[in-house]
């Protein structure tokens, strides 16, 4: 289901960036090699969904629904709220993922686990123009969208993996390796 959502999320979006073009936009080819990259073994698995779906998904999830408020296009709301509350779909799945990888792993897998909660993917770039009209779209502003990645982060996924991975947070709201390696129940 969460691969249609995205198929459905990139048709959404490619609307409505033909909508302000004029003209029909859509996706190229995508070069996945011989083969889509496939986890070896449960350790990787655990990092790769920690970093791709528990970081990404959540912080995609709260950037959408933060531009979703902020968008006065009835079309743009209406899209970006779609994908806020899929992606938080997605992020829930991941998070569920990874309570089940460390169940079955136990330590190996909680241990692979540090630095994974780190920052999200570049695909949050925090380049762009600071205006009304920009935020009107559903798109955010420098420094804005740092502010919110940095709120997301905070607020969500270091509180939920410092939970999962059982951690004792220090006075940073980061997780800190050694944290995560020694303070586990």
């Amino acid at each position: 289901q969460a691969g249609l959502d995205e198929t459905r999320h990139a048709m959404a979006c490619f609307a409505l960036a033909s909508a302000y073009g004029g003209e029909p936009v859509g996706p190229g080819p995508i070069d996945l090699g011989t083969s889509a990259p496939i986890a070896p073994d449960l350790v990787a698995l655990a990092v790769t969904t920690a970093r791709e779906g528990c970081v990404n998904e959540t912080v995609g999830a709260w950037i959408a629904a933060h531009l979703a408020e902020q968008a006065t296009d009835p079309a743009v709301r209406g899209v970006l709220s779609a994908i806020a509350a899929e992606e938080a779909e997605h992020a829930a799945l991941a998070w569920a993922t990874l309570r089940w990888a460390i169940e079955v792993g136990g330590d190996p897998v909680c241990d692979a686990l540090i630095g994974a909660f780190d920052r999200p993917s570049s695909r949050f770039s925090d380049d762009g123009p600071a205006t009304e009209t920009v935020r009107a779209h559903g798109l955010v502003p420098d420094p804005a969208l740092h502010d919110e990645i940095e709120r997301a982060m905070v607020e969500l996924v270091w509180p939920a993996a410092a939970e999962l991975t059982r951690t004792q947070l220090t006075d940073s709201p980061r997780p800190r390796p050694r944290a995560l390696a020694s303070a586990r129940a």
